[in-house]
Formats: C-alpha cells, structure tokens, sequence
C-alpha cells in the first residue's frame, strides 16, 4: 500500500541538512584523499538544500506586477487563501475560501499577499 507523504516542516528540513552536515564532516575527514569528488558533491547537496529551505518557508510577497487574474494567493492580513478574479488600478477583486462565495474588494499593499505555501505556516 503506497503511503501519503507529508510535507516536511521547516524544523524537519533543518535537521535533514544537519544530519547531512554530520555526513559530510565524517567523510571529510576519513576519505577526502581517495572521494574528494564524493565529498564535493555531498557539499553541493547540501547547499542545494539550505537554497530549497530557503525559498520554501522564507517566501517573499508577491510586488504588484507579479499578481495575475485566476491567480491563488495567501492574504497575510486575513490569514486567508484567496483567488484574484479582477485587478483596477491598486484594487484586486478576491473570491475568498468562505462557506459563501463572496466577492471582496481589497487595495493592494505591500508584504501583505504571498505564494499559498506561506499559508502552511499557520497550519498546526
């Protein structure tokens, strides 16, 4: 039977990177002169990794440019996922996840509108 795999938590993806730092320092030092290509890699891995982490739970917001229609986005002020129908000016008209299907005007701000992935933040 073939699991569901989880998303792994930032503290998860951290101790993965830590355990390949411990990797990496013990074949540093007990084979760099016959793996040194092994250990290079194992180094690019892992910088690989931190740069994923990264980009993963420290999402910048979206600029205002980067907003399109049909676009699903996490509102950090409402703590909601919303999906953009229409874009005036500053203005963005949202469909919000709600038991009612609502139709919300908000202006855009700055730091306020992110990839939905930042919305996993807020999970428990």
């Amino acid at each position: 039977m073939i699991g569901v795999m989880k998303m792994l938590t930032k503290e998860e993806c951290k101790e993965a990177v830590s355990i390949l730092k411990d990797q990496h320092e013990y074949l540093s030092f007990n084979l760099r002169a016959n793996y040194p290509f092994s250990i290079e890699m194992i180094r690019e891995v892992q910088d690989c990794f931190e740069q994923l982490i990264k980009e993963h739970f420290d999402t910048p917001p979206y600029r205002f440019d980067e907003l399109k229609i049909n676009m699903w986005v996490w509102d950090e002020k409402e703590k909601k996922c919303n999906k953009i129908i229409e874009i005036e000016g500053k203005n963005i008209d949202f469909y919000y996840i709600t038991e009612s299907i609502d139709k919300f005007i908000v202006e855009f701000e700055e730091g306020r509108f992110f990839p939905v992935t930042k919305s996993m933040e807020h999970q428990k």
